[in-house]
């Protein structure tokens, strides 16, 4: 319970509630996504002089107390079992349309934030108020929650060259330019795919995906979540044991020991850190190593050839989509582009 000391809370008053910390916006869009909150801000006045300590314990306050109700279906209290409350904000973008774009102002008010996880299969409008004690707010001002589907397809997905090396191109899994809000972004693999190599301090940022070692010569991995500086997939020619080696999901036995043939496997570490990280500002970071000399083979000189297909991405708003690659757009492989072929939105 939270413990009061050096305010009275018979002091508090209750202005209003809004869907911005610093101006008087009422309404707000957001995503049913399971994972995206919805963020209101509920405006109290303090019939005394505060200082910043005793505005964080009227905050608490107020968080602890004050109930939402919904006008939905008359006048009810707010479902927090479907609606998840929490006084803390995830990391996702808590609005469709004023994502990022809140301006810090001087408020005469104290605004209190509070968090709802949005449902899968909310969809609507939703018009909430709130009440603590005895005191709740109008219903004819109402904050109004509109809630949408996510859906997307293949189309609205592409994979974009970024900068290049002699034999390595880094590129990034986007969402296309104007289908979606400007800030709303791909951002991570919520799961990687295929086989990290870890035997030295430069070798453990990516996974490999994809190995055309027969024909194509090339490979694809995934530049892990955020990694910006001596991205390199491997050491050339090195014998990487089963100990040295992370794999996950693999579509087919590679052998207990792998050897990356070619030097273009650390060519990536002429990449620069500013332009690894313009990479993540589009998307997700990817990295395509070419030369007619690689290939990977196991212990028994056998070629490792492999394609993991099947990537489920996170955007900043919470939306998860499975993204189903090809890696052989053209001819087996042999000019390196790749595709989205399909896109099925799925839920966390």
């Amino acid at each position: 319970m939270f413990t009061m000391t050096a305010f009275n809370p018979a002091l508090i008053i209750l202005v209003n509630i809004y869907t911005d910390e610093f101006s008087d916006r009422q309404d707000t869009r957001v995503y049913a996504n399971g994972a995206m909150q919805v963020s209101v801000f509920v405006s109290v006045n303090y019939n005394e002089d505060t200082d910043d300590e005793i505005r964080e314990q009227i905050k608490g306050y107020v968080q602890e107390n004050v109930v939402i109700y919904t006008l939905d279906d008359g006048k009810v209290i707010l479902d927090t079992s479907k609606w998840k409350k929490s006084t803390e904000g995830n990391n996702f973008h808590h609005d469709i349309d004023h994502a990022g774009n809140s301006i810090p102002g001087i408020l005469s008010d104290i605004r209190v934030p509070l968090y709802f996880t949005v449902p899968v299969a909310s969809e609507g409008e939703h018009r909430w108020i709130a009440k603590l004690g005895k005191e709740e707010t109008s219903t004819s001002t109402p904050v109004t929650v509109t809630v949408e589907k996510f859906s997307a397809i293949s189309s609205n997905v592409e994979i974009v060259d970024k900068a290049a090396t002699s034999c390595n191109q880094l590129r990034a899994l986007k969402y296309k330019d104007s289908v979606f809000p400007d800030v709303q972004k791909l951002v991570k693999l919520v799961d990687y795919k295929g086989i990290k190599f870890c035997a030295s301090a430069f070798a453990n940022k990516t996974w490999v995906s994809m190995m055309h070692s027969s024909e194509g010569h090339k490979l694809g991995a995934f530049i892990e979540y955020k990694q910006t500086e001596k991205i390199r997939v491997a050491k050339p020619g090195h014998t990487y044991y089963s100990k040295e080696m992370v794999k996950q999901d693999m579509p087919c036995d590679t052998g207990d020991k792998n050897v990356l043939h070619c030097d273009c496997c650390d060519d990536s570490l002429n990449l620069t850190s500013a332009q690894v990280e313009e990479a993540w500002n589009e998307g997700i970071a990817m990295l395509m190593a070419h030369s007619t000399s690689l290939y990977m083979y196991d212990g028994s000189g056998k070629y490792n050839d492999f394609e993991c297909v099947d990537f489920v991405v996170e955007d900043n708003f919470g939306n998860r989509i499975n993204c189903h690659f090809n890696w052989n757009k053209d001819s087996h492989g042999w000019w390196g582009n790749w595709e989205v072929r399909t896109v099925t939105v799925v839920y966390p």
